[in-house]
């Protein structure tokens, strides 16, 4: 048997699926299969995918000349939107505090994701941070990633995404490489939505949360694909 010939030492085995898209990586129990391995995942693992685009320059050689700037964000399967076994706050809660306060902003006293954000059956992205770097900005950095990161969760994840929700608020980097919230943030928050309204977003009623549905851009993405 496997768990004889790997002796006591090992304890679990490692999977890597490794392609031109991507590389993912599991990590399962000697004795269980891939298939239990995700019925017995946490449902913030289960049902949620973080990513993060990241944009910068390179020469003829492929090196990096400029970092240009970056999308952190979460995606989250629709199951996981209206599952019975976690609500989506309690999902939220255990990916971040941020996460938390977004899901407050799209769902009902239910608990339950509003139908004006996201459908039952479809999928929904949370963009947690948009950065430009400061040099970059005003050359349409911001907008190349933001347009373009639908057809890349797509290529690269094949992560289908019908709506996507986000929280305008200007950062700043830090010499260490960190973001914090900017000093003069309340001066600039008008500008960044504006910025997010030409992208296609709309603040949601009673908050300060945007959103987007994106069913547009998928019909038109697929159509495509398939010419």
């Amino acid at each position: 048997m496997l768990i004889d010939f790997l002796g006591d030492d090992a304890e679990n085995i490692v999977l890597k699926v490794i392609s031109d898209k991507c590389t993912v990586l599991l990590t399962t129990n000697l004795d269980e299969s891939i298939e239990s391995y995700r019925e017995n995942m946490a449902p913030e693992s289960k049902y949620t995918t973080t990513f993060t685009i990241k944009a910068y320059a390179v020469d003829y050689n492929g090196e990096t000349v400029k970092d240009l700037g970056f999308i952190e964000g979460v995606y989250f399967e629709a199951e996981s939107l209206f599952s019975e076994e976690i609500s989506f706050e309690m999902l939220c809660d255990a990916i971040s505090s941020d996460a938390l306060s977004m899901a407050a902003a799209v769902t009902d006293k239910r608990g339950r994701i509003l139908p004006s954000v996201c459908h039952r059956e479809h999928n929904m992205a949370y963009i947690k941070k948009v950065y430009v770097e400061e040099q970059c900005r005003g050359f349409g950095v911001g907008r190349y990633l933001l347009d373009n990161m639908l057809p890349l969760l797509q290529h690269a994840l094949c992560l289908r995404t019908h709506a996507v929700v986000l929280l305008p608020y200007p950062q700043e980097k830090t010499q260490g490489g960190s973001l914090l919230d900017a000093a003069n943030a309340d001066a600039d928050l008008p500008r960044l939505i504006k910025f997010y309204e030409k992208a296609g977003y709309t603040k949601l009623d009673g908050c300060d949360f945007m959103h987007k549905n994106c069913m547009d851009i998928l019909d038109e993405l697929f159509s495509q694909m398939d010419e």
